[in-house]
């Protein structure tokens, strides 16, 4: 396999540690450099990232560009997928990965030719910040009609909880108050088509993310 040479900076739609490292390769003969980045665009999620690269292809043939995420750095899987047309217009890229449900969580970027060779770039590990003290649950969980949300944490004061579908379309809002220490709360989910959801819980004292299944 052979490496590209691309330069990738990560950071975190919230607090979390970026650990960064350069990498550098003599072979570019005929394949372009990319850069890849992530800009804070303030979008809900605690362990999300928003996901920009440059490339410019300067070649006769199509390429596919794929960014894969891994949860150990062994282990890889893609999640965004472009195809980038021959001598395109086209030079900027974007992908938001609302996902990333680790406590740490690692990404490369990889090229493809019509050849089917594959290219890639160094590994980046993000590390998120430690979660705070609040305990959060979604019971059921599958989901049938209404989900419990419960919330056990000294903090009190007004939740938003956003429920998106894994495509990050936005399903529902559900607007709470926290009055005491242990909270149950009902999220009606009764018309919710079934799927997988990510629920994102986020108040003055908590910003949590919880996968939720609806059968």
């Amino acid at each position: 396999m052979r490496c590209l040479p691309v330069h990738i900076e990560l950071l975190l739609l919230t607090v979390a540690t970026i650990l960064l490292s350069e990498y550098s390769a003599a072979a570019q003969d005929f394949l372009p450099p990319a850069h890849l980045i992530a800009v804070n665009s303030g979008l809900p999620g605690k362990h999300s990232v928003q996901l920009k690269w440059e490339f410019a292809n300067d070649s006769l043939d199509s390429i596919y560009l794929l960014l894969e995420r891994s949860p150990d750095g062994l282990t890889y899987h893609a999640i965004y997928q472009e195809l980038v047309l021959p001598q395109s217009d086209r030079s900027v890229y974007y992908y938001t990965d609302y996902f990333a449900m680790n406590d740490s969580v690692f990404y490369r970027l990889l090229r493809k030719d019509r050849t089917g060779e594959r290219l890639v770039s160094e590994v980046q590990k993000i590390q998120f910040a430690l979660k705070s003290g609040v305990e959060v649950m979604v019971m059921p969980n599958p989901v049938f009609n209404n989900a419990s949300l419960i919330i056990n944490g000294e903090g009190l004061g007004d939740i938003v909880c956003v429920l998106y579908d894994l495509s990050g379309k936005l399903i529902r809002t559900y607007q709470i108050k926290k009055l005491s220490v242990y909270m149950q709360q009902i999220l009606d989910m009764y018309s919710v088509p079934r799927g997988e959801y990510i629920l994102n819980i986020r108040g003055a004292f908590i910003n949590e993310t919880k996968r939720i299944l609806k059968q």
